[in-house]
């Protein structure tokens, strides 16, 4: 699928299972994880395992973050690498989290 649902009363941790957030993907993650941001749960999306993300994840990225705030979705474990690219983006600088946090959303 390319990634894997962990609901917990709290949020729900979306760790994303495969290299690489492109064009392959992006468009069905963009279309299966919308839909949660319409619940009263915070989304926390983990990119520990992506080491790529191109012009069509990123804009994936951006449409789930026009549909919602930085309380209700978060983005964890971004690398260097792909922190370069997102960082091009100022819409979504507020959704990142420092790694260590991580351990606090999986807690």
């Amino acid at each position: 699928m390319g990634w894997i649902l962990n609901n917990a009363p709290e949020r729900l941790l979306v760790t994303l299972s495969v290299p690489n957030l492109d064009a392959s993907l992006s468009n069905r993650f963009r279309n299966e994880i919308a839909p949660l941001l319409a619940g009263d749960i915070p989304i926390v999306i983990d990119f520990t395992l992506i080491k790529f993300v191109d012009s069509s994840g990123i804009g994936a990225l951006c449409s789930l973050v026009e549909k919602t705030t930085p309380a209700y979705l978060r983005f964890t474990g971004v690398s260097e690498r792909v922190s370069k690219a997102l960082s091009r983006i100022p819409l979504l600088s507020p959704f990142w989290m420092p790694r260590p946090m991580l351990a606090v959303c999986t807690a």
